[in-house]
């Protein structure tokens, strides 16, 4: 299988919905935080992952630059 079928959107909810992450009646976490890891290859593909991320309810997103230095990075968290 794919690594885009094993980080599917279905496949993540379900994976919470078996009680891995105990939420309040808030809707919080108590405490515990998602953070999906995006490693940045284009600014198009990170803005994909990014709403990908947030429609599956992470936390929030940790981008990595594996490929390129920082500066070149920049232009893309700035967007």
């Amino acid at each position: 299988s794919s690594l885009k079928e094993k980080l599917s959107r279905g496949a993540f909810k379900s994976h919470l919905g078996k009680g891995t992450l105990k939420t309040t009646s808030s809707g919080d976490a108590g405490g515990a935080r998602v953070l999906a890891v995006i490693p940045a290859q284009s600014k198009e593909q990170v803005i994909s992952n990014v709403k990908i991320a947030i429609e599956a309810g992470v936390s929030g997103v940790f981008l990595t630059n594996p490929d390129f230095d920082y500066p070149q990075l920049l232009p893309i968290l700035r967007h």
